[in-house]
C-alpha cells in the first residue's frame, strides 16, 4: 500500500512538472511575440 503511494506521488509531481515547464515555454514565446508585434526591441541581458 505504502509503495502504491510513493509511486502515486511521483506520477503527480512528475505530471506537474510537465505542465509548469510547458506554462514557462509558452510564457517565454508569448512574450516575445508581444514584444515583435509592439515593435520593441528586445533587450537580451548579458
Amino acid at each position: 500500500m505504502k509503495i502504491t503511494r510513493v509511486s502515486d506521488l511521483k506520477a503527480r509531481l512528475s505530471t506537474l512538472w510537465i505542465v509548469v515547464l510547458i506554462n514557462m515555454i509558452f510564457a517565454d514565446i508569448f512574450s516575445i511575440m508581444i514584444e515583435l508585434v509592439n515593435g520593441n526591441i528586445l533587450s537580451i541581458p548579458g
